[in-house]
């Protein structure tokens, strides 16, 4: 209060005035938000901010009086509503647009930085921003920092009456995207990011910030090149500020295609391994460049549904498409083979659903000529007979419209790649599975779900809104789009409407090169076990003959597809051949075999060598070997529907495993009986049985389980368990400290359940 007073008397001379200010700024240094109850903050604030902003003042008076306000608000952050009552803000904007010393101007900037924190439209309405980017480039870096902080903490929640004092300073905050301080550029993205969040409800603010230029400053940050610069997140949040402004405004959808942004696009999606690494999250907790990529795709090229929510904003935007078509093709050109890669490699159905509604979009809106040159090179079928080897409905919906889409503007072109690649065989597949579905019996009363015995299931995701870029409410909130049935529905439509018997007759049905396979197959195993009867060479050089036929197929000049090489029956005549007809006759015993068994197994083996490299000449990759085994890897990656997780991506508990659809099972669960490990002395036994739907995760069985089978009750919370680190050691020492012990804080946790505790089913 005496070093308050002594600053506040008007009658101080300057020399005491001086030693008063720096006294209370070194006692304001050390304060705390404690001695708020005894600070005359009033009395403060006045005095301060009359200092500040007196014309006869000293530079120095002036210098000391702003930093003692930055001590007050960063010790006190409620002193900040004081100085601004008392008419602080238009002080340091005048100080910083008429700057007569730098190091007042600096304090300025700092003070600014702290009052920003606890008054943002305060300080927009004041003309913060104008100020204080005003004369940037003349302050060291560390101060420019401070200043684009102070920007940010203004503009996290741009109010609406405000919006045209930010939109003011647009073009100097994009001018500052060019700094060669990283951080200072982290800021002003953040900021940017905050502004554009803050005016999304709005279609006249949006377009208004296309104009001033962020589109053009924005979009080289997040090419491959820029994103390594950058945080992580921060690249991220930039995408989906550009999926922000072109889900909403035209203006930032027409920029977007004049600066080539599918190039960009698909640098992103190159630059990310969409197979591996991809944490499978729920949709709306996704924060990655892929997923806003691929939001931002979607928000160019207007849905093909007319179901959806803004149908104005959908056809405005197929008009711009319309009108420049060559937006379209060069889009198109840049990002659709990445998305097919992006499929075909294994990506998760998150992405799979993405990638599927942007090749739906791109489809539904070209011409067949463009189509037709768009699909050459793109392997189109092959994706399709990827899409439907996957359990999702949203991703198998997506996938129909696509082959309704290619058969009603392409039908000539490609009835005869899908029969040829599965896909045909796939929707009829789809369809077998709705009727196994039909005639299968209902659940028993004994693996019914009661309040003895709860089931232990993750709930199903919806992908519907999972691209979205202005959720308004949570995916998990809003209706899905796909009814009951329709999948079924739809996929009996395409069946009836363009794969009819008679136009799969037309097309041959099963191709020249499948047919010529089933029979040579045949021929193997039919004749694959003759030399036990009859010691005939003559056989052995047919059957050689037949073997070199088929392996010749695969460098023939019609390209085998994965799907006729499984048809076919190749790899199960393969092992008949080589194991002398045995492999097919589970039931014999090896002891039975004999010497001429054996021989005969050998020669067969040197008779497929010879084959298999009978091309080296030209080479290892056109070995036919070597072709054998990229085709068995393909046809293992068509089979294998499991998303590859990294290990060291933590797997949440709300996510659904993807099962593959062919062992789909209609029980939603089995029965599982939980069994402590013998030399586990601190667990109880617990010998009821649960219900568990398969695609349970350990987290999700481990939050049931542990109340159940936790003995340390009295000691530590039992409500989930602690890492087994932690465990062991309180158990050592019997320490009664409780800890938090919520399964998202400890990952270790999982370890409790995969060494502690044995399934037996």
């Amino acid at each position: 209060r005496r070093m308050v007073a002594a600053v506040a008397s008007e009658g101080a001379g300057g020399g005491a005035l001086l030693a008063s200010l720096t006294e209370l700024c070194e006692a304001l240094s050390f304060c705390t938000e404690d001695a708020g109850g005894y600070f005359p903050v009033e009395s403060a604030a006045r005095a301060l901010v009359r200092l500040a902003g007196a014309e006869v003042a000293s530079p120095d008076e002036m210098l000391l009086a702003v930093r003692a306000i930055t001590y007050l608000c960063d010790a006190m952050p409620r002193a900040a509503d004081a100085v601004v009552r008392h008419g602080l803000l238009p002080v340091l904007c005048s100080r910083l647009l008429a700057i007569e010393y730098l190091d007042v101007a600096e304090q300025c900037l700092q003070a600014f930085e702290k009052i920003s924190l606890r008054q943002p439209a305060q300080c927009l309405q004041a003309g913060m921003i104008t100020a204080v980017l005003a004369y940037i480039d003349f302050f060291s870096a560390s101060i420019q920092r401070v200043a684009v902080s102070a920007v940010a903490n203004a503009c996290k929640k741009v109010p609406a009456d405000c919006s045209q004092f930010v939109m003011d300073s647009i073009p100097m905050l994009c001018n500052l995207l060019q700094s060669e301080d990283k951080m200072v550029v982290e800021k002003v993205a953040t900021c940017l990011i905050s502004i554009v969040d803050s005016f999304s409800g709005s279609v006249e603010l949006l377009d208004q910030l296309c104009h001033q230029g962020l589109v053009e400053k924005v979009l080289p940050l997040i090419n491959a090149s820029g994103l390594t610069s950058l945080n992580p997140s921060t690249c991220s949040n930039l995408i989906g500020l550009l999926a922000k402004l072109a889900c909403t405004s035209l203006v930032a959808v027409k920029s977007l295609f004049e600066l080539n942004v599918g190039s960009t696009i698909r640098g992103i999606l190159v630059s990310s391994d969409l197979s591996h690494g991809m944490p499978y999250l729920p949709s709306e907790n996704q924060n990655n460049q892929v997923n806003e990529a691929l939001k931002l795709a979607i928000q160019l090229i207007p849905s093909a549904a007319r179901d959806v929510e803004d149908t104005y904003i959908v056809l405005a935007k197929e008009k711009i498409i319309v009108d420049e078509p060559g937006f379209l093709c060069q889009f198109s050109t840049d990002i659709l083979p990445i998305l097919i890669k992006a499929v075909n490699s294994g990506a998760n159905s998150y992405i799979c659903y993405g990638c599927s509604s942007i090749v739906n979009n791109i489809c539904y809106f070209s011409k067949p000529e463009m189509l037709q040159e768009l699909l050459k090179e793109t392997y189109i079928s092959s994706f399709l007979a990827g899409l439907l080897s996957r359990k999702d409905h949203h991703v198998l919906i997506s996938s129909l419209k696509i082959i309704e889409i290619l058969m009603q503007k392409l039908p000539d072109a490609y009835l005869g790649s899908f029969i040829k690649e599965g896909v045909v065989n796939a929707v009829e597949a789809l369809l077998m599975q709705e009727d196994c579905s039909k005639s299968s019996p209902p659940l028993s009363d004994d693996t019914q779900q009661s309040e003895n015995q709860p089931v232990i299931r993750n709930k199903p995701t919806c992908f519907c809104y999972a691209f979205d870029s202005r959720q308004s409410e949570s995916a998990e909130t809003r209706a899905c789009r796909i009814g009951q049935g329709n999948l079924f529905n739809f996929a009996r439509h395409v069946k009836t409407t363009y794969f009819t018997a008679e136009a799969v007759n037309s097309e041959m049905g099963l191709t020249e090169i499948l047919q010529k396979l089933k029979t040579c197959c045949a021929v193997l195993n039919d004749s694959a076990d003759k030399s036990l009867n009859q010691d005939s060479l003559q056989n052995e050089e047919h059957l050689s003959t037949i073997l070199s036929e088929v392996m010749m197929e695969l460098h023939g000049g019609e390209t085998m597809t994965t799907f006729e090489f499984l048809e076919s029956g190749l790899v199960k005549s393969l092992l008949n051949y080589l194991s002398n007809g045995k492999y097919l006759q589970v039931d014999d015993n090896l002891k039975d075999y004999n010497a001429e068994h054996f021989c005969a197994v050998l020669k067969r083996f040197q008779s497929f060598a010879r084959i298999c490299f009978s091309r080296m000449e030209q080479g290892w990759g056109d070995m036919l070997l070597t072709l054998l085994v990229r085709k068995l890897q393909n046809a293992l990656t068509s089979l294998d529907n499991f998303p590859v997780i990294m290990s060291h991506n933590f797997k949440p508990r709300n996510n659904i495993s993807d099962i593959p659809i062919r062992h789909s099972t209609i029980s939603p669960c089995i029965r599982v009986r939980f069994k402590k490990d013998e030399d586990e002395t601190n667990l109880s036994s617990y010998d009821n049985s649960v219900n568990l739907e398969i695609s349970s995760s350990l987290h999700s069985i481990e939050q049931f389980l542990w109340p159940k089978v936790s003995t340390c009750t009295s000691d530590q919370n039992t409500e989930s368990p602690p890492s087994s680190v932690a465990f062991e050691s309180r158990c050592a020492e019997d320490d009664p400290q409780e800890r938090d012990s919520s399964p998202e804080s400890s990952p270790s946790s999982e370890r409790v359940s995969s060494e502690k505790i044995k399934i037996l089913l």
